[in-house]
């Protein structure tokens, strides 16, 4: 009788375990992420992972941890998840500034995976910057420099703040302007200047005579594009008139001096003294003079700023004194009211006879 054969024995297939994936992340403090985010389980022979284990290497106050349903798995002990657990886990990063390691597991309810772990790098929150004007009146036709009245900060540090947008909203004739190295901006556009440009930003008065309000906004953008804006005015004053200051002045007999040695005038709108107005108010011996021609007492008399270079008082006799009167024009106003000074005329303080 024919022996039989058997066929070999059938060993069963070996079960794989899922692979567990996780990339080392960082997070701002107090960020919160779900927990499929961060991690991800695969079945090799494609069955349902069942349970998760998750662990948290660091159970320090303010640390980073788990939680489910919101409320916080305990820290170093590894706690049993359904898959629909896992689904509403959170990952919750720490409150200060650290590395911190955590730990995943998966098991398809045949084969548990090894422990996967993971990174997680806390960062400080960002914190948006902050941005001031501060009320501002120039005279017509003046200059400052943006970082004069414009003040921004950043909770980061400055080197945090990347760059501003700057804005002028009043397109009027003659009104104040943002100028960025040297070039004057155009209204009511927003001009985007780089941190490191910011010293190269000013801001230039109108040349309205009249006075105006120009209305201007700061953005501040920090490097993580966080923003503040503020808005403000800035003024600029009517034309100022020119202030003089004549002072009383000596001259000896015979003797004479340059009425531009004690008569300055000061325009704080810079503009040139264009004209200037005499009056030579008493008939003193004194004698208002250009080269050899003489303006007599209680004669009104108006010059030019070069004539005016050239003007002289000549001393009268010993004892008389002259009170003459005088102001400025700037091309725009004159100076008001009329500023009043004396001359006398002294004797000599010698004799040259005893010499």
């Amino acid at each position: 009788m024919p022996r039989s054969v058997l066929p070999p024995p059938c060993s069963a297939p070996v079960n794989r375990a899922p692979v567990v994936t996780a990339t080392d992340v960082a997070l701002e403090t107090g960020a919160v992420r779900s927990g499929a985010s961060l991690v991800s389980a695969i079945d090799p022979e494609g069955r349902a992972v069942t349970h998760y284990a998750v662990w948290d290497a660091d159970n320090a106050a303010g640390s980073g941890y788990w939680s489910l349903d919101g409320v916080a798995l305990a820290a170093k002990t590894r706690q049993l998840l359904t898959a629909a657990e896992f689904a509403r886990v959170e990952f919750h990063a720490g409150a200060f500034d650290a590395d911190e390691v955590f730990g995943v597991a998966a098991t398809d309810g045949r084969d548990w995976s090894g422990l996967t772990r993971f990174t997680v790098d806390t960062t400080p929150s960002n914190l948006a910057p902050t941005v001031s004007l501060d009320a501002l009146t120039l005279a017509r036709g003046t200059g400052v420099d943006a970082a004069f009245f414009v003040r921004a900060t950043d909770p980061n540090g400055a080197a945090d703040i990347a760059r501003y947008i700057l804005r002028d909203e009043s397109g009027a004739a003659n009104s104040g302007h943002w100028v960025v190295h040297g070039q004057a901006q155009a209204a009511q556009t927003d001009i985007i200047v780089k941190a490191a440009d910011f010293s190269a930003v000013r801001w230039q008065a109108g040349t309205s005579t009249t006075g105006a309000t120009d209305v201007i906004t700061v953005t501040v953008l920090d490097k993580h594009g966080a923003a503040a804006t503020a808005s403000g005015t800035v003024v600029t004053a009517a034309n100022a008139i020119p202030d003089l200051v004549a002072s009383n002045a000596v001259v000896p007999v015979g003797g004479s001096l340059g009425l531009a040695d004690v008569v300055t005038a000061n325009d704080i709108n810079g503009d040139a003294i264009t004209l200037w107005a005499l009056f030579d108010n008493t008939p003193g011996g004194g004698r208002l003079m250009i080269g050899d021609k003489e303006f007599g007492a209680g004669q009104y008399t108006q010059l030019s700023a070069a004539d005016f270079a050239n003007l002289r008082f000549v001393g009268g006799a010993a004892g008389d004194v002259d009170h003459l009167q005088i102001r400025a024009y700037d091309g725009l106003e004159w100076s008001d009211p009329w500023d009043t000074f004396t001359i006398t005329t002294q004797a000599p303080l010698f004799s040259p006879d005893i010499f």
